[in-house]
C-alpha cells in the first residue's frame, strides 16, 4: 500500500504536477517507514518505563489507577473469553519451532532494534529475543499474513503486561483474528486504507477540507497511529488503555475513535497550520508530545463521548472507499498550487476526479454548514 502511494508522484503521466509537492509528499510517505517502527527520535522521551508499579486502567467507560497486576487480570480475561486464548497458549511452543519464510524473518529482524528502544525490556537481549519469539511464532501461526510493519509494536506491548510470551502470541492472535486487525495487516491492507478513507469523512468539514488543501491525506499522519494502536508514537499509559479497550472489545471502531478525537482536539491548531509541512510537522509530533494529562483527557473524551448521528452515517456507508493512491492523487489533483506553472488538473490524463464525499453532503445540503462533529 504503502509503495502504491509514493508511486504515483513519480508515475503521474505528464509530470504536471510541481516537483516540490512531489519531493514532500515522496519524503513523507517514504519516511513512513521510519516513523512505523517507531524510530523517530521523539518517540524515546515518550515512551515509558515498562516496569510501572500503577496504572490507569480503562474499564468501559472508567477509568482506574491501580496496580499494574489489575491489567495484566483483565487482559487474561479477555483473552480465555469463551476459551478461545488457551487452546494458543498451549500450542505457542508448536509454532515457535517451525520454519517461516525468510522475507518475514529478515523484516522481523530489522524491526527488533526498533521496537520501544528507549525501554529497559528491549534493550535487553532477553527482551529482544522475547519480542522475535512472538513474532516468529505468529509468523508460522498465519504464513498468509506472515509479519507486517507495526505487528511489531504491538506484540511488544502485549509482552509488558502479559505473564508469558505464549500468552503475549495469543493476545497478537486474538486481536489480528477476533478484534478485526487483521485487515490492517493483509496483502493491500484492505481495512487500513477503508479507515483511512473514513477518517476524513469522520472530521468536521471544514477541517478536512483545509487538511487536503496544504496537501495533507490521512495515510500521512495515521497510518502509523492506527498500524501500531497508538503504541509506536505515544506514551504506553495512554497506548495502554487503548489496549484494554481492544482486548475486551469494548468499542467498535475503537481506534478510529480516537484518531478522529485527538485531530478534531486539534482543529484551531491545524486550521492555522499554512503549509503541508508545518501541518505533518504538527501532527506527527506535537499531537503526541501533548502533556499526558492532555493526551488521558482526550481518551476520557474518546471513549464515553457517542459518534454523531452524521458520524454513524459514515460509519455505516457502503460507498466504495478510496485506496491510499486514489486519495493523495486527488489531493494533488485538486490543489492548484501543487501543479506547475500552466499547467491545470485536467491536463493529467490519469488523474482521480472524483469529489470527497463531505463535500458533496454540503453541496446536496445534507452535511449542514459545520459539517460532520461540527
Amino acid at each position: 500500500m504503502l509503495s502504491k502511494a509514493i508511486s504515483f508522484a513519480d508515475n503521474w503521466e505528464g509530470s504536471k504536477i510541481s516537483q516540490n509537492f512531489k519531493i514532500v509528499i515522496k519524503d513523507i510517505v517514504t519516511n513512513l517507514k521510519g516513523s512505523l517502527p517507531g524510530s523517530r527520535k521523539h518517540n524515546e522521551v515518550l515512551v515509558l518505563s515498562d516496569d510501572e508499579v500503577m496504572v490507569k486502567l480503562q474499564v468501559g467507560r472508567t477509568v482506574w489507577h491501580v496496580p499494574r497486576e489489575l491489567r495484566v487480570e483483565l487482559w487474561l480475561s479477555s483473552l480465555h473469553r469463551k476459551g478461545v486464548g488457551s487452546p494458543l497458549v498451549q500450542r505457542y511452543s508448536e509454532f515457535l519451532q517451525k520454519e517461516i519464510k525468510p522475507e518475514a524473518q529478515g523484516d522481523i529482524e530489522k524491526d527488533i532494534q526498533r521496537t520501544y528502544p528507549s525501554t529497559k525490556r528491549f534493550n535487553s537481549e532477553e527482551g529482544q529475543q522475547a519480542l522475535r519469539n512472538v513474532l516468529r511464532a505468529y509468523s508460522a501461526y498465519d504464513p498468509k499474513v506472515g509479519y507486517c510493519q507495526g505487528m511489531n509494536f504491538v506484540a511488544g506491548l502485549l509482552l509488558m503486561f502479559m505473564p508469558t510470551e505464549a500468552h503475549a502470541f495469543a493476545g497478537l492472535v486474538i486481536l489480528i483474528e477476533e478484534r478485526g486487525m487483521g485487515g490492517y495487516y493483509t496483502r493491500e491492507m484492505p481495512l487500513l486504507q477503508r479507515h483511512l478513507w473514513l477518517l476524513a469523512r469522520l472530521l468536521p468539514s471544514r477541517l478536512a477540507r483545509h487538511l487536503e488543501s496544504v496537501g495533507v491525506a490521512p495515510v500521512i499522519y495515521s497510518a502509523s497511529w492506527l498500524l501500531t494502536a497508538f503504541s509506536a508514537d505515544f506514551p504506553v499509559a495512554f497506548s495502554g488503555r487503548i489496549m484494554d479497550v481492544l482486548l475486551a472489545d469494548q468499542c467498535e471502531f475503537a481506534l478510529l475513535k480516537v484518531a478522529t478525537t485527538l485531530v478534531m482536539a486539534c482543529e484551531k491548531k491545524l486550521m492555522a497550520c499554512k503549509g503541508i509541512e508545518d501541518t505533518v510537522s504538527f501532527l506527527r509530533n506535537q499531537i503526541p508530545t501533548l502533556d499526558e494529562t492532555e493526551l488521558h483527557v482526550l481518551l476520557n473524551e474518546a471513549f464515553t463521548r457517542p459518534w454523531s448521528a452524521a458520524q454513524l452515517a459514515v460509519l455505516n456507508s457502503t460507498e466504495e472507499s478510496e485506496s491510499v493512491h486514489e486519495s493523495m492523487s486527488r489531493v494533488a489533483e485538486h490543489n492548484p498550487a501543487f501543479w506547475m506553472d500552466g499547467a491545470s488538473p485536467s491536463s493529467a490524463s490519469s488523474s482521480v476526479t472524483s469529489t470527497p464525499s463531505y463535500a458533496r453532503r454540503e453541496r446536496e445540503g445534507s452535511g449542514g454548514g459545520g459539517g460532520i462533529g461540527g
